[in-house]
């Protein structure tokens, strides 16, 4: 070989390792930044975030030396604290907040007088047109809670639906989605009111959520033999403009959909191992709690700008023991790195 052929060679080998070093860092680029919202129970307290509104408020629940206080982590990143019991279930875009615990009530931010349920009833789901989706504990229901749609400013007037459904969530134009549970097997249902049950997924479905367009995430479980634990698989599908897309499979938990059909949820395994991710247009990612790669163990919603909220496990320095990090629990927000 030549002298010119062995430099061309070699200037050639240069650029492979520099073009695979440059293809390794933009791999190792997260999509999403991750960021501490903190508690109201101090620098080093465990801290859990369950829900977002489009404006980046969320709330959850902080430990005190009190036990859990509800926490509402505003967007312009003041946290205040909503007391003990009931605790914050959900959070609209008008700011008002769903309570459950012993009692449910819902918060307004205008000042009003909060809406205090009676007979049992707790909130579960809100959306941003008023109504909620509210449960009470019922022996006789298959589920142990029998569900019912009310509205944010009465604490009487609800809907009640059959003891055997399952109701999970709503979008603003009041449909409901859920999963009727009938002798031998489920149905994933669409219900709204004055309308009733608008669309039946089939045997062996469940549906977990709906957002505005009326797209639906929904579960199947299929008989699959000795390769599956149990006989079964079960697979999330978003069923969107007749058409069915698959999210997940029999470890996911699908738990929030916003009008961009992202989703989010959490992957639990056998062993224990949790991962929170978002899928967004055919492909998932997992969501991570700091920059070493710890793993999220719940992403609870996902509001319109993407933003995401749940829990991780943070290691905190401890001012009294330096050398050894508190793992810690915290309430988190994930951001597209972009922003």
């Amino acid at each position: 070989m030549g002298r010119l052929a062995r430099i061309t060679v070699a200037l050639l080998s240069a650029l492979g390792i520099l073009i695979a070093a440059s293809g390794s860092a933009t791999a190792a680029v997260r999509p999403y930044r991750e960021i501490d919202l903190g508690s109201t129970g101090g620098p080093r307290a465990a801290s859990d975030a369950v829900a977002i509104n489009d404006y980046g408020s969320a709330v959850g629940v902080s430990q005190t030396p009190d036990g859990p206080h509800g926490t509402l982590w505003r967007a312009d990143g003041t946290k205040v604290d909503l007391g003990r019991e009931p605790l914050p279930v959900d959070i609209d875009n008008q700011g008002d907040i769903a309570l459950a615990g012993s009692y449910g009530v819902v918060l307004h931010a205008d000042g009003s007088r909060p809406t205090t349920y009676g007979n049992g009833l707790l909130p579960y789901r809100m959306n941003n047109a008023g109504q909620l989706i509210l449960r009470r504990p019922d022996a006789s229901s298959p589920s142990g809670f029998r569900y019912y749609l009310g509205t944010t400013n009465a604490e009487y007037g609800v809907f009640g639906f059959p003891a055997n459904w399952v109701m999970s969530d709503l979008n603003d134009q009041g449909q409901v989605v859920g999963t009727k549970i009938g002798r031998n097997t489920t149905y994933g249902v669409v219900w709204q009111q004055g309308a009733g049950m608008t669309r039946n997924f089939g045997p062996a479905t469940g549906a977990a959520l709906i957002n505005n367009h009326g797209h639906v995430v929904m579960s199947e479980r299929i008989f699959c033999g000795d390769p599956c634990p149990g006989g079964y698989d079960t697979t999330h599908y978003l069923a969107a403009n007749g058409t069915r897309t698959v999210v997940g499979g029999v470890d996911d938990n699908p738990r929030a959909m916003n009008e961009k059909d992202q989703v989010v949820g959490s992957e639990g395994t056998l062993d224990a191992s949790y991962r929170a991710w978002v899928w967004s247009k055919g492909a998932r990612t997992v969501l991570h709690a700091c920059d070493g790669g710890c793993e999220s163990p719940i992403a609870s919603d996902i509001n319109e700008r993407g933003t995401i909220v749940g829990q991780g496990s943070l290691s905190l320095v401890r001012s009294s023991v330096p050398g050894d990090p508190l793992d810690v629990l915290r309430a988190l927000l994930w951001t597209t790195a972009s922003r």
